[in-house]
Formats: C-alpha cells, sequence, structure tokens
C-alpha cells in the first residue's frame, strides 16, 4: 500500500506466448463467424489442454505450444 494507504497499481504480467496464441483463435473464430464452443473444443480436444485454463500467467511450455498451434492449424485450417 502507499503512503495514503491506497493500494498502488500492480504491473500486469506480459502476456504469455500461450495465451497469445488463444487469443489469436478468438480473433480468427470472430473473423470466420465459426461455432465458438465447438471449434475451441476441437482445439482443446486436440491439442489435449483446456483453453479456457490457459491465462496471462500460464507458464510458455515449448511442447504444449507446438501442440496448440499444430491443433489449432488443423482446425481452423490457417496459422495461428
Amino acid at each position: 500500500m502507499g503512503s495514503a494507504g491506497v493500494a498502488e497499481p500492480r504491473e500486469r504480467a506480459p502476456m504469455g506466448e500461450m495465451y497469445e496464441i488463444v487469443a489469436r483463435i478468438g480473433e480468427v473464430i470472430a473473423r470466420r463467424n465459426l461455432p465458438v464452443f465447438k471449434t475451441k473444443g476441437l482445439i482443446a480436444i486436440r491439442a489435449g489442454l483446456s483453453l479456457g485454463l490457459i491465462t496471462p500467467a500460464t507458464p510458455d511450455d515449448p511442447v504444449k505450444l507446438k501442440k496448440l498451434r499444430d491443433a489449432a492449424r488443423e482446425v481452423l485450417q490457417e496459422p495461428v
């Protein structure tokens, strides 16, 4: 807390690459007007990850990143 008893704003953690990929997946889904839950569900199943649990603080894991990119490319038919 600051000197006046007011909480100081915390710095935001930089977005991780996994989080950025999930955001780009959402952008592609919106741009192409795809069904959100079905499309994200297919990507999640193929990647073996729950997209809803990926936050800006989620650590980037090279193996998971590759699985997520590959699954998104397969389902969306374009790179993310």
